[in-house]
């Protein structure tokens, strides 16, 4: 069986609040292979800052990119999804551009999104960053198909488990992308996973995960 990333999704479902240092620690000891998280603009403090939901509130000043990366092991990789909804997204590309070369590497890093324009912008401002395209729609699953792809031209494509098909992964290696899907968190899942060869799996249950492929080899 071929290596299958083990992804904590926001640092995985445990006793500490998703997308937070603390949180990240504990999927770390739970032998993850990465880690994901959420990243939004804070327009008004010009600064990025690790949520999924829309609002930050001034308590969660310490949960920004720059009081997280720099405190985690140097050898952690990084699954970075940049949350935003904008059309008009040329700026906000441009400004996480100037951010990762702070924190993150292109060896330890891929940026993703569901949101194509982010992707195509990023990549005309920064070519070199990996790219990972989140599908989890069918309209944009239509578009991605119909030449969507060519304009992103993302490393890695990651399918959420209602487009988590056969079909869907062929066409994905085809076009010569890595598949991942999310956010895959049952036994019968990870198998499927598994028969599909998959690259790697986002879940909130990194440990039983990792427990179950290894039962696998």
């Amino acid at each position: 069986m071929k290596d299958i990333l083990v992804i904590a999704h926001r640092g995985g479902h445990g006793p500490f609040r998703e997308n937070t240092l603390q949180a990240f620690e504990d999927a770390l000891k739970k032998d993850c292979d990465a880690l994901e998280m959420d990243v939004r603009y804070d327009h008004l403090r010009n600064r990025f800052y690790l949520e999924h939901d829309f609002f930050h509130l001034p308590t969660k000043n310490s949960n920004t990119v720059d009081k997280i990366v720099p405190h985690l092991p140097r050898k952690t990789f990084y699954f970075v999804e940049l949350k935003t909804i904008s059309w008009l997204t040329k700026d906000f590309a441009r400004k996480f551009a100037a951010s990762y070369k702070k924190y993150f590497t292109h060896e330890n890093s891929v940026v993703m999104s569901f949101n194509p324009f982010v992707l195509m912008h990023l990549k005309k401002v920064a070519p070199e960053i990996k790219r990972g395209y989140l599908l989890g729609n069918p309209m944009w699953n239509f578009f991605y198909k119909m030449g969507l792809h060519r304009l992103i031209a993302p490393q890695i494509v990651l399918l959420h488990k209602r487009l988590f098909s056969l079909k869907n992964v062929q066409f994905a290696r085809k076009c010569g992308f890595k598949v991942m899907t999310f956010v895959l968190n049952k036994p019968h899942l990870w198998q499927k996973a598994v028969d599909f060869g998959v690259d790697g799996i986002i879940t909130d249950y990194p440990k039983e995960l990792r427990q179950f492929l290894q039962a696998k080899e």
